[in-house]
């Protein structure tokens, strides 16, 4: 599933916002960037099909391989990129003789199981640097692709729950995940698969929700498209 989709689509859908906000930024794990059109950045920042972006200096991808950072820096140097782990460069970035971590939007693309401790650990120091007015995007994986589709799926609660621990509950009572709107079910997952490996997007929002019934319908019929994309694309790889 392309991330060009999730974003050009799910950002207006839960902020009510075409593009982000001025001085806002665009945080992700960014993987190398090919100076091609197919780029998940160029089409992202240049093609107004997904006009999210006002510019592309919006843009700050993080990546633990230095080779990678390098040569997007070739390709988009007006983009920021950044070497490192995840936690620790948002974390430096949030820092207060350092401080410029301001995302309106955070899109990670992981290779995370859902039920294990580094995607929680990856969240949990996400969701506490993000200020208010924030999307965060996490995909993560629900089955092990090596034991073929078969395999037992994780269940898809648990990342949350072991988010919403009680520790936590205080530090993320402003986000779409919080025990206060439990009975609003205000928070939301779909899932879709590539090849054996079966995907859930997570969606976090730390605001103001546009009108509830116009957002869950739009999920819904969302969710029911990603599914048919899903299915057409295991048909096409078979």
């Amino acid at each position: 599933m392309a991330r060009e989709l999730h974003i050009s689509t799910l950002y207006p859908l839960f902020t009510g916002n075409l593009c982000l906000p001025k001085g806002k930024q665009y945080w992700f794990l960014c993987n190398l960037q090919e100076n091609t059109k197919t780029s998940e950045i160029y089409q992202l920042t240049k093609q107004r099909d997904f006009g999210v972006f006002s510019s592309i200096e919006n843009c700050y991808g993080v990546d633990r391989d230095k080779v990678v950072i390098k040569k997007n820096k070739k390709y988009y140097p007006k983009a920021n990129w950044i070497p490192g782990e995840w936690d620790k460069v948002i974390r430096s970035a949030s820092g207060e003789q350092n401080k410029y971590f301001d995302p309106a939007l955070v899109y990670l693309d992981t290779t995370s199981f859902e039920d294990r401790e580094p995607a929680v650990d990856l969240l949990k120091e996400t969701l506490n640097l993000c200020q208010k007015d924030t999307l965060v995007i996490c995909n993560l994986m629900m089955n092990n692709p090596r034991a073929g589709l078969g395999d037992f799926l994780f269940n898809p609660d648990t990342i949350v729950d072991n988010l919403l621990k009680s520790d936590n509950q205080e530090a993320f009572k402003d986000w779409n995940i919080s025990p206060d709107y439990e009975d609003e079910q205000v928070w939301h997952s779909y899932q879709y698969q590539t090849s054996c490996t079966v995907m859930r997007s997570y969606i976090f929002f730390k605001g103001v929700f546009p009108k509830e019934s116009d957002l869950f319908n739009a999920f819904e019929e969302y969710s029911e498209w990603c599914d048919l994309f899903s299915s057409h694309q295991g048909e096409v790889g078979k």
